[in-house]
């Protein structure tokens, strides 16, 4: 196991969510269920109740993707913490920008990533709406 910390570690770890990013920009919601463990957990802005799976991921952003469109996805205040040798813990406020123009839904945005045998995958997901 590489130690704790390790920068390419976080590396890696700040791919995944490049990766989400882009996928989500392209409103490619097996491109983004690919990124989850195939246990992962998801809470989404508008679920009820826990998603697990990534058949469950897939059907949640596709749905997304067709009720809202392409949007643009701005990133600030991201956070990366090392909680193991097999965990990072990712942080964020997002707004998500409609195409071509229109007001941006402001959320926060909590994922869990695992190391799996093929690399970094995220193991827990939470995306809320910026209150007010």
């Amino acid at each position: 196991m590489a130690p704790m910390n390790a920068p390419n570690d976080e590396v890696a770890a700040r791919a995944v969510l490049q990766q989400w990013c882009a996928a989500f920009e392209a409103a490619d919601a097996s491109a983004i269920a690919a990124l989850y463990c195939t246990d992962a957990v998801m809470f989404g802005t508008t679920t009820q109740q826990a998603l697990v799976g990534r058949a469950a991921v897939q059907a949640y952003f596709a749905a997304a993707f067709a009720a809202l469109g392409l949007r643009r996805l701005e990133l600030s205040q991201v956070t990366m913490q090392a909680w193991s040798q097999d965990t990072w813990v990712v942080g964020a406020l997002d707004a998500l920008h409609p195409l071509p123009s229109g007001p941006a839904l402001r959320g926060r945005l909590s994922l869990v990533l695992r190391r799996e045998a093929s690399g970094w995958q995220i193991a827990h997901f939470h995306r809320s709406a910026l209150p007010g």
